[in-house]
């Protein structure tokens, strides 16, 4: 346990100074790395605590994902949502071997529905902008809503794992909305990069807490 709490207070001291001294600056290689290591080190908190497998091979591909977007080059972005993706893909085996799935009560039912619904209004607004983006967005936004339904399927006791599932899905719509929607002077551009690193971290943070706290 020891060693888990200091790797997770170092995973919280990269997470911070990228958000108040590194994520409005030009990208650099020492800004790439504080963005990555941020989630790098949950997934060593993950392996040096014995849990999951597939929750540190999942938070290390979203660290490899980071690394690219940070880099700020049409191709790492590309690149960037292949490795989101994977890490989509193995939070979703990860939450079916854990028991996700669909709503077995009315208000996990309600959440699912009302992030179906979302994720249609999401792609209604974002579609007439992707361009060449169009086919990886919406693979990738259709990967994202069904990790986010198994989340809200999951046992009671995974709870925070769902809303950081929501968290996820939340981020993701306000990063869409920057790289592909918003004008460059847009007003919302003043709060939504700090909006969109905080909701990931916290996703990323809940789901890792969710299964280190789940008994055994």
């Amino acid at each position: 346990m020891q060693f888990g709490l200091f790797y997770g207070a170092v995973s919280l001291a990269f997470s911070a100074a990228y958000a108040f001294a590194f994520l409005r600056r030009a990208p650099s290689t020492t800004r790439t790395a504080v963005k990555a290591l941020s989630v790098a080190f949950l997934a060593v908190v993950v392996l040096v605590e014995d849990g999951p497998w597939l929750l540190a091979a999942a938070l290390a591909f979203c660290a490899v994902g980071d690394a690219l977007l940070a880099r700020g080059t049409e191709a790492d972005l590309q690149r960037g949502i292949g490795a989101f993706l994977i890490g989509h893909l193995v939070y979703i085996v990860l939450f079916l071997f854990a028991g996700g799935g669909l709503g077995l009560n009315w208000l996990a039912i309600v959440a699912q529905l009302a992030v179906v619904g979302a994720a249609v209004v999401l792609t209604r607004r974002l579609y007439p902008s992707l361009g060449a983006m169009r086919l990886p967005v919406l693979v990738y936004i259709g990967v994202i809503v069904v990790m986010t339904l198994l989340a809200i399927g999951l046992p009671p006791v995974l709870w925070i794992a769902a809303l950081g599932a929501i968290c996820f899905l939340a981020s993701d719509a306000i990063l869409s909305f920057e790289l592909f929607a918003w004008p460059k002077d847009a007003p919302q551009r003043r709060w939504s990069d700090r909006a969109v690193w905080g909701l990931y971290y916290a996703a990323q943070l809940l789901i890792t807490l969710a299964f280190l706290d789940r008994p055994t």
